[in-house]
């Protein structure tokens, strides 16, 4: 015959020298056990919104930095028939286009009562595509046997309508005694102008 545990122990239980615990590991949960209290992650999304805002900002910034850069780079791109770059070759009081203005023929080169060279009368006639008001601004060098003579700026207002005429004002420097122009280039002192680039 078995023999019973002392009293007060539990009779199912194998080993007697073990404290009876009745919520040991393995048994019921403690219905009145606090569980541990939960994150609180706001902190962390805050900060990770504001840094997505703040990379997205800077890859924006940066975009438009290089933008900006690319047209000013194109900006000075003078590569336009008509620019210093590619002037025209032009005869006296012969007619001219650039950039969609159209200079009327019958100018001439002269010599003022000073002795400076001007270019004159020069009248020009805004035909641009874009049908915009535009200024305008021109250079004559003035060659005789392939050495230059003077540079003549032409000048006129502020801007001239889409279909409207002006005149222009040419007047060069203090000609050397003698001087017999024989090449005559022009070109306009834009520097860039995106909608006659390619023509």
């Amino acid at each position: 015959m078995s023999q019973q545990p002392p009293y007060g122990q539990d009779p199912y239980r194998q080993d007697p020298h073990q404290p009876y615990t009745p919520y040991s590991a393995g048994g019921y949960p403690n219905p009145y056990q606090a569980f541990p209290p939960r994150r609180d992650h706001t902190t962390r999304n805050i900060l990770l919104a504001v840094g997505g805002v703040m990379l997205l900002g800077c890859g924006g910034l940066v975009a438009l930095v290089v933008f900006s850069v690319a047209r000013v780079g194109d900006s000075f791109d003078r590569t336009y028939p008509g620019s210093i770059t590619q002037a025209l070759t032009v005869e006296e009081g012969e007619g001219f286009s650039i950039r969609g203005f159209t200079y009327d023929e019958g100018w001439s080169v002269s010599t003022t009562p000073q002795g400076n060279l001007e270019v004159g009368p020069l009248e020009v006639t805004n035909e641009r595509r874009d049908e915009e008001a535009e200024s305008v601004s021109l250079t004559f060098r003035l060659y005789q046997d392939d050495t230059l003579l003077d540079t003549v700026r032409c000048d006129g207002p502020a801007s001239i309508p889409f279909e409207r005429s002006a005149a222009l004002d040419c007047t060069g420097f203090l000609a050397p005694e003698g001087a017999q122009v024989d090449e005559i280039e022009v070109y306009d002192n834009t520097y860039y102008d995106s909608e006659y680039r390619d023509d």
